[in-house]
């Protein structure tokens, strides 16, 4: 299964999110997050996410503007 999380300026929450996915039995094949331009943060977690994971799970989208 896949699952979508479209997130603005909730970095904690989604820090949070994304480590309960990882930690269920059945772990999601894909993770598409969408960014509505947050500005806490959430583009350096992801990119430094991506960067130590180094998994094809996930896929990060950022939007220009709200």
């Amino acid at each position: 299964y896949a699952v979508v999380i479209v997130t603005y300026n909730r970095v904690n929450y989604l820090k949070k999110e994304i480590e309960s996915l990882f930690n269920q039995k059945v772990r999601p094949k894909k993770i598409v997050i969408v960014d509505n331009c947050s500005s806490d943060g959430t583009e350096d977690y992801i990119n430094t996410l991506l960067k130590f994971a180094n998994n094809q799970v996930i896929t990060y989208e950022r939007m220009n503007k709200i």
